[in-house]
């Protein structure tokens, strides 16, 4: 990439109109500022990928009741965050770069895991029903 002079003048001239404006309205460099960190800290619960850490999908998806919620819960999250999301609970991989599609993949694997959870008519086995078995 070449730069010539004509370029560095030209953006010496943006630099110029730039440091003018503010010089008359610092304002609007502090509205900006405050705007951007409105932005970026938002207090929505999905938004923050420390939350991703924490979430228990499992949980979440034996407690919705059904898919449509589930998908919507899930569907607020960032696509980094998707990918997180089925990277820490081992949900596979998926080709797709869509949102809607990886949530898709997400909830359909959560519904799987959590119809096929080898606890649900899991029964303690007490000392009678050891009659017969050895010690050893």
């Amino acid at each position: 990439m070449n730069i010539t002079n004509k370029d560095i003048i030209s953006f010496g001239k943006v630099l110029i109109t730039i440091g003018e404006h503010l010089r008359d309205n610092p304002e609007c460099l502090t509205e900006l500022f405050t705007e951007a960190k409105k932005l970026t800290s938002t207090d929505s619960k999905f938004n923050s990928i420390s939350n991703v850490d924490t979430i228990d999908l499992f949980k979440l998806a034996k407690d919705t009741s059904c898919d449509t919620q589930l998908f919507d819960l899930i569907f607020e999250y960032s696509i980094s965050d998707l990918r997180l999301l089925m990277k820490k609970h081992h949900l596979g991989s998926i080709k797709s770069k869509k949102k809607d599609e990886i949530a898709k993949h997400i909830v359909e694997k959560l519904r799987k895991h959590s119809e096929e959870d080898v606890f649900k008519e899991y029964s303690m086995v007490t000392s009678s029903d050891n009659i017969g078995l050895s010690d050893n």
